[in-house]
């Protein structure tokens, strides 16, 4: 399941099979929603399998971008996903529906980065200074994610490598000489203009310039639990409270509260 291209209708038919077996084929007595939480949240733990077909294309991520694995498959990766410098594409901040964007051919590989994207995009992140500028969602030119080859060459691929000492974005000529990035005066300030209104979401400058806040990419990856901690965060999505359905039964047998 986690090597081959998702099959829609085989991942709703076992969705469906494992339901069927739940409740002996009789119909849901609880909303499939709630059932997915933890037992301390109302739920039973129940496996929602796309989320868990998901989380095991999600690993492929993992060991693209770890260097100490030597597999050759990761030279087809590097060939289909050239021109966007996989690693970098990888350890963006995109949103699952710019991935259509980057016509990407392989299904395969396409759907990988379709899920790791919606398991990492963060909206609201809390590291400007370590934010990514190539591939993130967030910092648009012409309603697109921007990547630049010349400049992350020249190793400018997080907002803190536009910034001086004071957490000031660098002048024109002082970016050119310091950075030695060969661009033009519009292309700089086009960049800088849109980091600019992301940095004033941030309250103060110690939360912009927090070295130690990982993003949730940088957290995911490493976990020693990576495929566990990546159903987690995908169930997390898609389950709700039975907090509702708990307030119309104590409503219904007049059940009073206690502490």
């Amino acid at each position: 399941m986690s090597s081959l291209p998702s099959s829609q209708s085989h991942l709703k038919e076992i969705h469906q099979l494992l339901y069927n077996f739940l409740w002996d084929g009789k119909g849901d007595k609880i909303k499939r929603s709630v059932i997915l939480n933890e037992y301390k949240d109302g739920g039973l733990r129940m496996l929602d399998i796309r989320s868990f077909n998901h989380a095991l294309k999600s690993k492929w991520v993992k060991k693209y971008l770890d260097d100490n694995n030597q597999a050759k498959w990761k030279l087809l990766f590097d060939f289909l996903l050239k021109q966007h410098e996989g690693k970098l594409l990888l350890t963006g901040n995109l949103k699952q529906a710019d991935v259509a964007g980057l016509n990407i051919q392989d299904s395969f590989i396409k759907e990988v980065i379709e899920v790791w994207s919606n398991l990492i995009h963060e909206e609201n992140p809390t590291h400007f200074g370590n934010a990514p500028i190539w591939y993130d969602s967030l910092i648009r030119i012409e309603n697109r994610p921007i990547f630049y080859s010349d400049w992350s060459r020249a190793g400018v691929n997080q907002a803190k490598d536009l910034l001086d000492q004071k957490f000031d974005f660098l002048k024109y000529k002082d970016f050119k000489t310091r950075r030695k990035v060969d661009t033009t005066f519009l292309r700089y300030y086009g960049v800088v203009s849109v980091l600019a209104k992301l940095k004033k979401s941030f309250q103060d400058q110690a939360t912009m310039n927090s070295g130690d806040q990982l993003t949730r990419s940088q957290k995911l990856l490493s976990s020693s639990s990576f495929c566990n901690e990546a159903y987690k965060l995908i169930v997390k999505g898609i389950t709700s409270s039975p907090d509702k359905s708990q307030s119309k039964w104590i409503a219904t047998a007049k059940i009073t509260k206690t502490s």
